[in-house]
Parts: structure tokens; sequence; C-alpha cells
């Protein structure tokens, strides 16, 4: 679990980072993860143009239902192959596809149906009262989709308060990779433990440890033991160019299963 103090020493958790430290700013002190700089890399025309080589067909704006307790938001259809990003602001879905763009095509080829809302997560409530505390989920990963969609669905909730990076969007990939092969027939096969071992036992971050070990007090969820480390080390795995020297073993493994794509 990741912390973050904003405005008015209001506590925000996220279930994974947020904040990623910005080259070009020099800084990683962002505001609700909202980049200082305020720089916009991407202009009108720059993205006009991107939705036109790339062969993205634009939608109208529809009333989109978010979640299952009645959320709707106005998202406009962006769709690109087999991929759909749903968003109110064509810059933002324009991002999304420059960064399927990067990753490898393995990973690239799992996105499906992905959202960019401003709606809080219909489940941070209950979250809130649970833990006593103000609970915001900055990204899910959905199997099966809402409502009659089967497709694999990922949310960039509050979307107004953080943005979409390549962390939060490679993470929740993985969790639809790990799911491409039975539900999360990776993370819980007996190659990935034995590639965990051999790396030291090291967990890839703090959060892919807490993860480990709610799990691990869970008798039902045992299956899950490694599927925060699975999608952590992903994450990393596409965005540290360090990884495979810190952990060689997982990154043979992601060789061998990324290229089956």
């Amino acid at each position: 679990m990741y912390k973050f103090i904003g405005k008015n020493n209001q506590m925000y958790e996220f279930d994974i980072p947020v904040i990623k430290f910005n080259y070009k700013c020099k800084t990683d002190e962002f505001e609700a993860g909202t980049n200082k700089c305020g720089d916009n890399e991407n202009t009108s025309s720059d993205t006009d143009n991107y939705i036109s080589s790339n062969k993205i067909s634009v939608g109208t704006p529809k009333r989109v239902q978010m979640g299952y307790k009645g959320q709707f938001d106005k998202l406009t259809v962006f769709k690109r192959s087999r991929t759909k990003v749903f968003s109110s602001d064509q810059t933002q879905a324009v991002s999304v596809f420059k960064m399927l763009d990067k990753f490898p095509k393995g990973l690239s080829s799992q996105a499906k149906d992905i959202y960019i809302t401003s709606k809080a997560c219909e489940a941070d409530k209950e979250k809130s009262v649970k833990y006593g505390k103000v609970f915001i989920s900055a990204a899910t990963h959905q199997l099966g989709g809402f409502g009659s969609s089967k497709r694999d669905t990922i949310v960039k909730w509050n979307s107004n308060k953080s943005p979409l990076t390549e962390d939060i969007l490679a993470h929740e990939l993985a969790h639809s990779l790990d799911c491409s092969d039975g539900q999360y027939g990776y993370s819980s096969s007996n190659e990935y433990k034995e590639a965990f071992n051999k790396d030291g036992n090291k967990f890839v971050t703090p959060y892919a440890k807490k993860s480990y070990d709610v799990y691990n007090n869970d008798k039902y969820d045992k299956v899950m033991l490694f599927v925060e480390d699975f999608a952590e080390a992903i994450k990393l795995y596409v965005t540290d160019p360090n990884f495979s020297t810190s952990y060689p073993n997982r990154a043979k493994y992601f060789n061998k299963i990324i290229k089956r794509w």
C-alpha cells in the first residue's frame, strides 16, 4: 500500500504507486499525482496527426456505465485494432496508445478495454470505512469487464487527481497477462515461484510484499500470493533498465512468456 499526503494533510492510499520520477522536471515532488511542470507535450495538432496516422477510429460521446452501482460517465471510445480506450479527453486517449507502443507486444496485446474517468472507484467508500481513513484507488483490473462485456477491463479512476502513467498501465496489463493462461496462471506457477526463489526470495516492491502477507493470511486466496509481485515485476521489467540485473531469473521468465504473444 502506498500513502500520499495531499492538501490539508489529507491522507490518500493507492493500490499501486502513482507518483514516478519525472526526468524532464528533475523532481519527484508531485501534488496529488499532478505534474508540477505543467507541460503538455501533446499539442492538438500532434494528437490529430497521431490519430490519423495510426488509424484510430473516434466514436461519438456516449453515456457509459462505470462499474455496477449505477455510476455513469460521458466518454468517447477511441479504437485501434482490438484495443478500445474510453475517455472524455482525446489527448489522454492518445497518450494511452503511445504508452502501448513502447511496451513489448506480448504485454500491449493484452489491452482490451481501458477506461479513463474522473469518477472514484465504487469500492473506495467501503474500503474507507473498513480502514478508517480515506482510500482512493488509482486503477483496477476487472477480468470479464463491466455488465455483459466479456473483455478484460482496466479502469483509471480519479483521473482528475492523478494521471494514467506507464507504471500504472504496465501493472494493470500484467494482471491481464497473468489471467491469459488461466486465472493467475503465470504468477501461481511453480516456474514463477522458482524464479522468485532464485532471485533471493526478494519482493520487487513493498506493495508486492504487503500483498503476499495479506493473501497468506487468507485461506481462500493462496493462489494469489504472488499476483502483485508478478504485476509489479512486469511493471519494472518494461520501465526499469536495471531490472534484469536485479532480478535476472524473473526477467528470463518474462522473456519467455511474453514471446508467446
